[in-house]
């Protein structure tokens, strides 16, 4: 075991420095520092521990299968514990860690970062986790950034960031020639998971930035501004080849105040734009309270979403009640084929709009269309647009909305909106194209239709057919009274533990009653007086049939 302060510092050396291999020890409460030396430490434990360069040129880390520990009460709130800044060049690389409280600080003009098998958790309440710097160069020469199997999550779920405290920031990028992928990436509970930003750059900054995303997981993330899974802003740079990709990606329960529940992509100030596929991933259950519950496309962009799923769980009000898109929003030309969008409402008092798109800069804004549509039950579907042949689609809303009083909306097929340049959108019920929005109908007969639910009248029993929902009379006190004991609350609605087609049959657990057309627990069905009066019953049923037969 080592503590104290140590330096480990070769002088005079080129970049074909020796390299300093250390190798199961224990490092406690110290200070490290290197310079101009290729480093590995393997099996090494680290525990309250500050490592940084000292002048460095030169620097390649390696960390191999080591563990690391931070008290919170050991560094200051800002203060990296791992920290390498300045080099002309750096190769750092994590190869099978765990990490219980982090904050890494790389900052490099040229770098290639690599890490592997990381599992943290965040005790430590730094703002930021792993950060990386690039110094600007006019070269087009490409710095790497990979994670691969990298779980990363805080312990403080805490709903929202207080007032004057920074962001605490998954991982933050701040580059613009470079190249990151995220494979296999678990990051959970931040303000913002995954930050990239060219901030710190020049206006006159050159945009060589690639970003891949993929078989990854997002989740719990809480921002009080914009975009708390991923958040993208790129300002005043000069596009040279760029692009952003997610693929095979999930986006759960991540919540903005602002734009971008999930995703929220900003290069409005770039001169060209970018390229964003989005293909074959899920969200769900996102929310934002401005737009784009689940992905925010601003200007700028081309965005491209292929076989991706989004459902939205209407338990937050108000973040769904008045937003654009509680889905999608987009500012930009846009193309979505075979994806589904689910929006599942648990009030029936509420509507919403579920993608809501608007052209900016380019003409045409939406280039494909191919989805289909879940509204919650018995609400109607919903689209307006505005088309002409010099633009195109340059306007397009979609909705879930509440049928009036006394009307209801059959959901008995599946709903879908096509759109190819040259055409205005259109929908398809089934089979049947529907050129307008779909109508509501009036309630059946037999029923009631309230706040956008359909009820029974007491004593029926509903079904859904191609006509619509379809009542019929039951067998008295099989089906729903409407009283306390049984409530008409759907349309299929039985009494006395009843199920099944016309509440023939009882729930499982339950038995037929002898003297009644109640279901009883099967319990009772045991007891001892149940046995005489089946046998006084079966004998008198024996007699009756006796004398009728004579």
């Amino acid at each position: 075991q080592i503590n104290g302060s140590v330096k480990f510092i070769a002088e005079y050396v080129s970049r074909l420095s020796s390299i300093l291999y250390i190798k199961h020890l224990s490092f406690h409460s110290c200070k490290l520092k290197v310079a101009n030396l290729a480093i590995i430490f393997e099996d090494v434990n680290f525990i309250n521990v500050q490592l940084s360069d000292h002048s460095s040129n030169i620097l390649n880390i390696m960390f191999l299968n080591i563990s690391w520990f931070q008290e919170s009460n050991i560094l200051a709130l800002n203060e990296p514990n791992i920290q390498f800044l300045s080099s002309d060049y750096l190769h750092f690389t994590i190869i099978t860690a765990n990490f219980s409280g982090a904050y890494v600080k790389l900052n490099s003009k040229y770098f290639s970062i690599n890490f592997e098998d990381i599992n943290v958790v965040q005790v430590v309440p730094y703002h930021i986790l792993f950060q990386v710097s690039e110094e600007f160069q006019n070269s087009l020469s490409f710095n790497v950034i990979k994670m691969s199997n990298v779980t990363i999550r805080t312990n403080n779920q805490s709903d929202s960031t207080s007032e004057g405290e920074h962001l605490k920031t998954g991982c933050h990028f701040s580059v613009a020639n470079c190249k990151i992928t995220l494979n296999n990436v678990s990051i959970s509970g931040f303000n913002q998971a995954v930050y990239v930003s060219n901030q710190n750059f020049p206006k006159t900054n050159v945009m060589n930035l690639r970003l891949l995303i993929k078989q990854s997981l997002f989740t719990n993330n809480n921002s009080p501004s914009s975009g708390s899974g991923i958040c993208v802003m790129l300002t005043f740079c000069r596009v040279i080849a760029a692009f952003i990709k997610f693929q095979n990606t999930k986006f759960i329960n991540n919540t903005a105040v602002s734009h971008g529940g999930a995703v929220f992509l900003n290069v409005d100030a770039c001169q060209v734009p970018f390229n964003v596929i989005i293909r074959n991933s899920t969200f769900s259950d996102n929310n934002a309270l401005l737009s784009g519950g689940a992905l925010f496309c601003g200007s700028n962009l081309f965005c491209s979403i292929e076989s991706c799923s989004f459902e939205s769980v209407n338990d937050k009000q108000r973040f769904q009640k008045n937003v654009k898109g509680c889905l999608i929003y987009s500012k930009s030309a846009i193309k979505i084929g075979d994806t589904t969008l689910t929006y599942k409402s648990q009030s029936v008092m509420q509507s919403a709009n579920i993608i809501y798109i608007v052209r900016t800069r380019t003409a045409n804004a939406i280039k494909k269309l191919d989805i289909k549509i879940n509204c919650p039950v018995w609400q109607n579907f919903i689209y307006d647009q505005n088309y002409n042949f010099q633009d195109g689609l340059t306007k397009f809303l979609l909705s879930c909305s509440i049928c009036r009083e006394h009307f209801y909306f059959p959901t008995t097929e599946v709903i879908k909106v096509l759109y190819k340049p040259g055409n205005s959108a259109y929908v398809m019920k089934g089979s049947n194209i529907v050129r307008k929005s779909l109508e509501c109908e009036r309630c059946p007969h037999s029923g009631s239709c309230k706040k956008g639910q359909v009820y029974p009248n007491p004593g029926f029993w509903g079904y859904i057919s191609t006509n619509g929902v379809q009542f019929t009379s039951c067998v008295p006190e099989y089906c729903c009274t409407g009283d306390e004991q049984a409530p008409c609350l759907q349309i299929n609605s039985c009494a006395s533990h009843r199920t099944g087609t016309m509440c023939g049959t009882c729930k499982r657990g339950y038995s037929l009653s002898i003297l009644s057309t109640d279901c009883v627990k099967n319990e009772k069905c045991y007891q001892s007086w149940v046995w005489p009066v089946a046998l006084i019953s079966a004998l008198s049923y024996m007699l009756w049939f006796s004398i009728r037969e004579d």
